[in-house]
């Protein structure tokens, strides 16, 4: 861009195929408008779990994790980590499972992704939520990390299960992740 290659032809090519390459590629529009555009080459890689970089990983979730609540109607509360992906990523999650000593990997083969997903409460208090603790996620994603921990210590206290901790819980929940920032926008 800098180069201004961008506003040719050829140069909005090499971009597609770069981003065609990147996270979940191009839209089904762009590869309809550009047919000819194929994905660069990603370069084959190893997980090597002694070697992944902790302030990496929580960086890494700061950007693609999920800390959410889940509640039912008989005052159940369940607390879930998550990190998404392309299945093309599918080794990088589950390294996740040896990293964190803890959680699954499942792939949703329709929609093109796969999760890495930890919810059993004692790998949530005993792995998860010390990583976190030690090694912060950033930005609004430590936001969601700060409330998913208040809602472990109302768990912890058995709150949850009268009324009014319920109901502190339902409002936590509703603040988080997307509802975060529907809230800061009003």
């Amino acid at each position: 861009m800098i180069t201004k290659e961008h506003l040719t032809q050829s140069g909005l090519e090499k971009i597609l195929s770069i981003k065609g390459a990147l996270n979940w590629g191009n839209s089904e529009l762009l590869t309809n408008s550009f047919p000819s555009v194929k994905p660069i080459e990603r370069p084959s890689y190893i997980i090597n779990v002694k070697t992944l970089n902790p302030y990496w990983v929580a960086g890494f979730t700061s950007g693609e994790g999920c800390f959410d609540i889940s509640v039912t109607d008989s005052r159940h509360v369940g607390k879930r980590f998550r990190i998404t992906q392309h299945v093309r990523d599918e080794a990088l999650l589950v390294s996740l499972i040896s990293y964190f000593g803890c959680g699954n990997y499942s792939e949703s083969k329709s929609k093109n992704y796969g999760q890495y997903k930890c919810s059993k409460f004692s790998d949530v208090v005993n792995n998860i939520i010390p990583f976190f603790k030690q090694y912060p996620v950033l930005g609004v994603k430590a936001e969601d990390f700060k409330d998913w921990c208040k809602v472990e210590d109302i768990i912890k206290a058995g709150k949850h299960l009268t009324r009014s901790g319920f109901a502190e819980v339902i409002k936590i929940k509703k603040g988080m992740n997307k509802g975060r920032s529907d809230s800061e926008d009003e």
